[in-house]
């Protein structure tokens, strides 16, 4: 066959995305004609390569293709993505300057409104690579967000069936983007930068994955605190927890009531958050703030019980020592009925848990109201007040409630988003 024939025969195979068939009809294309190929042809030839996942040589292709046709932005396009596949995409990362090098040529041949780039996919894995980090280099992150223009990011969802056959829907880019950037504002010190942002992209977009809403709010609360705005932070953190319970939001909680010098609070927040499930090794920080606390309310023995606790940890990690626990611990007078051993310490901090616990007061009522959507509803107390309650929070999972049941519950924090301040609402809802 001649040029012409084989050049036109590859390239309708390849518009009518029938790659596999194309690709042996380039293969002797390239061998017989190699010479006579045009622009479209190395395009062709490199696109049906990386349609086929083969990326070495897609990428061998549209790099010797722009030599040849330096600035084709067909060929750039092939090139960048094949560059994203081999050079960046892969989980382990054995070579960071050949990573970096690559991430850099894509920032540099990619325009950030061209849609068809690898450019998102790019920044969006080396931010991944850099959180890894021990202590992550948020302005380096923010450097490299910066690199995308979020006019032109997709705001579409993308969804697709999983091998178990369940449906999984990825945020759309410009929602990463944002989630990304509101962290990388506020790890940054630019708190009010966080502020700005967080609050644009919580109005902005309505429907949020993977709990977006909630880690952008986190962040906001955050700076909120890091600004001294203790009050709206405290909103915030209140809102949070009505959907989330993780133990170091808990933490978080207990550390802006202790800058509030709000220290029963703090205490009640803390005590929670260590007796939740996670592991101890990452609550170092968490017992710390126990033993402050307890050490400014006067009960010098628990303090010291979770003083020795970070301390006897840290040594089991094999981490290096802390400076306020041992302080804490050499300005006060031994007590040697405190145990040095990490288990026996552990045990004694949970008994401690349990006795400072406070005993919440147990109200009576019945149920006056459940909200159409049946997933929560109002308690009108013995006392006459109205409490909302959530259906997930009444015993058994909520299959027995029902309009004029009886019921007794407790009253924990909450915050009320229509009037945007805190409140407090039914918890541990049972019948009568």
């Amino acid at each position: 066959m001649s040029y012409q024939e084989l050049s036109e025969q590859a390239g309708a195979l390849r518009k009518e995305k029938k790659f596999e068939e194309a690709l042996p009809v380039f293969e002797a294309l390239f061998e017989q004609y190699r010479d006579l190929c045009d622009e479209f042809d190395w395009w062709g030839y490199a696109q049906s390569l990386l349609k086929l996942d083969m990326y070495e040589r897609a990428l061998q292709y549209a790099r010797e293709g722009l030599l040849k046709y330096k600035g084709s932005p067909y060929l750039t396009t092939v090139y960048t993505w094949s560059l994203y596949h081999v050079r960046v995409k892969p989980e382990r990362v054995n070579d960071r300057d050949l990573f970096f090098n690559a991430a850099n040529a894509i920032v540099r041949l990619s325009a950030p409104d061209n849609k068809y780039s690898p450019l998102p996919d790019t920044v969006f894995r080396v931010v991944e690579l850099l959180e890894e980090e021990y202590t992550p280099d948020y302005p380096e992150i923010l450097t490299w967000l910066r690199k995308l223009d979020p006019a032109a990011l997709d705001r579409q969802s993308f969804s697709f069936t999983n091998e178990e056959g369940k449906n999984i829907v990825l945020a759309s880019d410009y929602e990463k983007y944002h989630a990304l950037l509101v962290k990388a504002l506020q790890e940054s010190g630019d708190y009010e930068g966080c502020i700005f942002t967080a609050t644009f992209i919580l109005n902005e977009i309505g429907n949020f994955h993977y709990d977006n809403d909630l880690w952008i709010t986190r962040q906001k609360a955050l700076a909120l605190r890091r600004l001294a705005r203790f009050d709206e932070s405290l909103g915030l953190y209140l809102q949070i927890l009505i959907r989330k319970h993780d133990w170091f939001l808990k933490m978080e909680l207990a550390e802006l009531y202790e800058e509030m010098r709000a220290w029963e609070k703090a205490l009640i927040a803390a005590l929670d958050a260590a007796d939740d499930p996670g592991v101890n090794k990452m609550k170092v920080g968490l017992f710390m703030l126990i033993a402050r606390v307890f050490l400014t309310l006067g009960k010098t023995r628990e303090a010291l019980v979770h003083a020795r606790l970070v301390i006897a940890l840290r040594e089991k990690e094999g981490w290096g020592s802390d400076r306020d626990a041992e302080e804490m611990v050499s300005a006060h007078s031994a007590d040697e009925t405190i145990p040095e051993d990490y288990g026996a310490l552990l045990n004694l901090a949970r008994i401690i848990w349990a006795e400072n616990q406070p005993k919440a007061p147990v109200y009576k009522g019945k149920i006056s109201k459940i909200l159409p959507h049946g997933r929560s509803g109002f308690i009108e107390c013995e006392d006459g007040n109205s409490y909302y309650f959530s259906v997930s929070d009444f015993n058994g999972g909520g299959k027995e409630a029902a309009v004029n049941l009886g019921v007794t519950f407790v009253l924990v924090d909450s915050y009320d988003r229509a009037k945007q301040k805190p409140t407090v609402k039914a918890a541990e809802v049972k019948p009568l």
